[in-house]
């Protein structure tokens, strides 16, 4: 009786056998397709994010591009009451800057001139006649010493932050930059100037 009922069973286990087998194989073919849908939601996402941040890059290439090579660099110093000033507050108006040091003798030779100038087209030119102090080899005290006892009335400045010298990557003094009213170099002078040559890029600078 046993193994007449086992022979009648085979028939429906055979059945459930095929169709749990039908059921692997539809699931294994519709596996890609189903994950083919979820791809595009991921990859619309990322060009979403990647597009989120076109705006920000755009915007620093226009002020790249609209960044003049000609202005002159800002920079700021201190007068001798240790009033800060930048270079950006001059515009309006020539400059005529001036970078020395008291332990340079081209500079200690030239600053006459800028006094002669200072005196004659100060009402026309800001004059800046920025000492490099570094607060060991040039402090303010040798400074104002040095100032008071060839009785300079030009403007002194002190760059005692040192931005004047990471602003203009100066390597060489004396350097002379003159500065137009609209802030823009118009001419610049590595060491010593005569007088006469002095006035010329002064003259210049006025009738520009």
């Amino acid at each position: 009786m046993e193994n007449k009922n086992a022979s009648s069973n085979k028939p429906a286990i055979i059945a459930l056998t095929v169709v749990i087998a039908a059921i692997i194989i539809l699931g294994i073919l519709l596996y890609p397709m189903v994950a083919e849908r979820l791809s595009p939601a991921e990859d619309k996402s990322q060009t979403e994010n990647t597009n989120e941040t076109k705006p920000a890059d755009t915007k620093n290439e226009d002020t790249t591009e609209k960044t003049d090579p000609n202005a002159a660099p800002d920079f700021s110093v201190y007068d001798m009451n240790g009033n800060k000033t930048t270079l950006s507050e001059k515009k309006g108006k020539p400059v005529v800057i001036n970078f020395f040091a008291t332990w340079c003798p081209p500079c200690v030779g030239e600053l006459p001139h800028f006094e002669e100038m200072y005196k004659k087209y100060g009402d026309k030119v800001e004059f800046m006649i920025v000492d490099l102090t570094d607060g060991y080899d040039e402090t303010k005290e040798k400074v104002e010493s040095f100032i008071d006892k060839n009785g300079y009335t030009f403007p002194v400045y002190l760059d005692s932050d040192i931005k004047a010298v990471v602003a203009y990557k100066i390597s060489s003094i004396p350097l002379t930059v003159f500065v137009d009213e609209d802030g823009k170099i118009a001419a610049s002078k590595v060491g010593a100037m005569d007088a006469e040559t002095l006035e010329g890029y002064i003259k210049k600078l006025i009738e520009e």
